[in-house]
């Protein structure tokens, strides 16, 4: 399951412009369908690069808004260097850099991932040492 829809996209940029970044190019031999597939399935595969060291199983069931967003704007990172890479708008830049930054303290354990209890529940072992109760996380070595 995508982490990101058409839907999504469409929240944050105009159709027209959707339409004109998963427009083939004469001769590749892709639809507009196959672009967005793979400018999102390649950005899901970037986050769950960096979340698997967070949760127990990749890809998530239910991504939370985050998780959509960063879908959608790597995305959008990635269909604008499909098509004018030299000419990328800051603003995608920006929210792509935010994206992997956030992703990056996901990994590290500095962000969470806004997950529910229970699935929080699901992502750690408890273990306890004495008295005291410590959460170890999984893949954690």
């Amino acid at each position: 399951m995508a982490y990101s829809l058409e839907a999504d996209f469409l929240k944050r940029i105009s159709k027209e412009v959707y339409d004109e970044l998963t427009a083939p190019v004469s001769g590749d031999g892709l639809t507009a369908e196959d672009i967005i597939e793979d400018a999102i399935d390649t950005a899901d595969n970037t986050i769950d690069s960096y979340i698997s060291s967070a949760v127990s199983t990749v890809p998530l069931d239910e991504p939370t808004k985050m998780i959509t967003q960063c879908s959608v704007d790597i995305s959008i990172f990635n269909l604008h260097s499909r098509v004018q890479y030299d000419r990328i708008p800051e603003w995608v830049k920006d929210r792509y850099d935010a994206c992997i930054s956030w992703l990056k303290d996901v990994q590290s354990g500095k962000a969470n991932l806004g997950l529910s209890e229970a699935e929080e529940d699901e992502r750690v072992d408890k273990t306890v040492y004495g008295s005291e109760e410590r959460r170890m996380y999984r893949n954690s070595f």
